[in-house]
């Protein structure tokens, strides 16, 4: 992109911010609203596509002049009280194909909505659909941000999702051509680990000091003098600092220019008449219709989700039918009593209790219970069957064989000079971080170090190695629960002979959880970053999702922090699977 986007009368910045993260942090009534139109007049014009998420109702006032009078940008406007087309809360995929299909510039006006939890909703949809289907540049204004990618997520329902979804939309959507820029009065309320990934920071006036907080926090973190943070609760309205440490190598104090479309979120004022604008931009409404028509049928002959339950619903049909081909029904004597049977129903409980508390602290304990399970449950049912007049004979699952034991392959080499002689563990965890290291990351979680070093999170030798390491110096804790070399650490470690990848790691985890949580990681492998309903995953399966095995199982991965819960119902494989992922 050789186009630059003029913010200032004297002050221009180069087109590719529209790929960048970015931040627009001000108090109410400071500018941030104007600053986000600023730059998106200026992508309309460098014709960029954007989309802006709007929660207030007013950034349909792009489509006509600063005055009212003349139109402005010819740019639809989906939902809300002055939409061109309404929105529904079950609509965001649909949506989200047609933006990438269409490479359409639009404002989602979310704010007529009936319910917080519908917004949330379509949004966690949207998000999901732009992740999977983008792969053009777009931007994306995330107006009042902290509506939806909050720092803590109390409200259960679909919240939890919507803020997983475009947590990893704003950390990841470079790879899918995506820029972004979150835009907030509430610098305090936003999720942290979402706002200290941004490549440049728009800091207006912002007097409170709690929100004052997570910018000082964010630009001390990458190196500058706190002399700005204290300027901050005297600028001007519209003035900014412009910092980009990284990707534009720039620290600038700017006056930034006013927009030229409709402001229709200005605050009202005493005395002074309100109007909404003359006159509008106009669209092609019809063409838009057309193309939303085509894309419904397209997204209904095309959805993954619906062929896959149609798919696994012909699969077991098939299956049962070949069973009772193969078993035709027989006849059957008692010989266990109902009284023994019973008994044994309540041990297999037992057991399912036993191998969920023990998951945590033995990979090889845990895989042996689930051996037994599995036995227990093939006898449990022969011995249900012998106690009724007729049944059918018993199915019996085919269990996939534990993964190979991965270990680390590495270059070894002389103890460092200066460090004490390592125990086992010692070694092992400091091995498990150089291997990280190689994949490029330098602060590993708890749980992502563990699994490679071969343990839980929380098993003894790891913690008690961890914490003798952290004493010696030879790791630190950058931040609660993560971990990073300190000075010496490298030296003391063995470094791979070849780069880790995502599979490597996978297998590591599947050694750990055995083969029957493996089948349940392997279906939320393949469908990730998308959430699938537990139903579809008991379906996929060929469980009933109440069956306490397949929800004890889910309990245990969850805890072991392998899979997530973004919503209710709703089942996804955790970030901390996957290399460039931050848990």
């Amino acid at each position: 992109m050789t186009k630059r986007l003029r913010v200032a009368e004297d002050f221009t910045l180069p087109a590719d911010v529209a790929l960048h993260k970015n931040a627009i942090v001000a108090m109410s009534g400071a500018g941030k609203s104007n600053t986000g139109v600023a730059l998106a007049e200026e992508m309309y014009a460098a014709e960029i596509p954007w989309v802006t998420i709007d929660p207030k109702g007013d950034w349909f006032g792009v489509r006509s002049s600063g005055d009212g009078r003349g139109p402005g940008l010819a740019v639809p406007v989906f939902g809300g009280l002055h939409g061109d087309i309404p929105l529904e809360p079950s609509s965001g995929k649909l949506i989200a194909k047609l933006i990438t299909d269409q490479r359409l510039t639009c404002v989602l006006d979310v704010s007529e909505f009936d319910t917080r939890q519908a917004m949330w909703r379509f949004l966690a949809d949207l998000g999901e659909g732009l992740l999977k289907l983008n792969r053009d540049p777009v931007h994306l204004f995330l107006d009042e941000a902290d509506d939806y990618i909050p720092q803590r997520t109390g409200e259960k329902g679909e919240l939890p999702r919507c803020k997983g979804v475009w947590s990893r939309v704003v950390r990841r959507g470079r790879f899918r051509g995506i820029g972004t820029c979150l835009i907030t009065q509430r610098s305090a309320v936003i999720d942290k680990d979402v706002l200290t990934q941004t490549d440049n920071l728009f800091a207006m006036r912002v007097t409170s000091p709690q929100d004052r907080k997570p910018i000082a926090d964010w630009v001390e973190a990458k190196g500058l003098d706190s002399g700005m943070i204290a300027s901050l609760a005297g600028l001007e309205d519209g003035e900014c600092w412009i910092w980009s440490p990284q990707k534009l190598k720039m620290l600038e104090r700017v006056q930034l220019r006013r927009r030229w479309t409709f402001d229709a979120g200005e605050t009202p004022k005493l005395g002074k008449e309100r109007r909404p604008p003359a006159k509008l931009a106009d669209i092609d409404l019809g063409a838009i219709e057309t193309e939303m028509r085509e894309t419904i049928e397209r997204a209904k002959a095309d959805d993954p989700a619906e062929l896959r339950r149609r798919i696994a619903v012909l699969e077991r049909d098939l299956a049962a039918a070949a069973e009772r081909d193969a078993h035709p029904l027989v006849e059957r004597v008692e010989i266990i009593p109902a009284e023994f049977v019973k008994r044994l129903e309540l041990a297999l409980q037992g057991l399912d209790e036993l191998a969920g508390a023990f998951d945590e602290r033995s990979g090889s304990l845990g895989k042996w219970l689930d051996d037994a399970l599995s036995f227990a449950k093939t006898f449990t049912s022969d011995a249900g069957s012998a106690a009724t007049a007729r049944s059918a004979a018993p199915v019996r699952e085919e269990r996939r064989p534990p993964a190979p034991r991965s270990s680390l392959q590495t270059h070894e080499h002389p103890q460092a000079p200066g460090v004490a002689q390592l125990s086992g563990p010692q070694q092992r965890v400091l091995d498990a971080l150089a291997w990280w290291g190689v994949a490029g990351r330098r602060v590993v979680s708890r749980l992502q170090l563990a699994a490679v070093a071969g343990y839980h999170k929380r098993t003894k030798s790891f913690t008690n190695a961890l914490g003798s390491l952290n004493t010696a110096g030879l790791v630190v804790y950058p931040s609660a629960g993560y971990v990073s070399f300190g000075p010496g650490g490298v030296d003391a470690a063995n470094h791979p002979a070849s780069p880790p990848t995502v599979a490597v790691l996978q297998d590591m985890v599947r050694e750990q959880v055995g083969a029957g949580r493996t089948r349940i990681l392997d279906v939320l492998i393949r469908r990730y970053p998308d959430a699938v309903p537990r139903e579809t995953l008991a379906l996929e399966l060929g469980v009933h999702e109440r069956t306490k095995s397949f929800t004890n199982a889910l309990g245990s991965l969850r805890s072991l922090g392998w899979i997530d819960y973004p919503s209710a119902g709703y089942v996804a494989a955790s970030d901390a699977l996957f290399l460039e992922a931050r848990s």
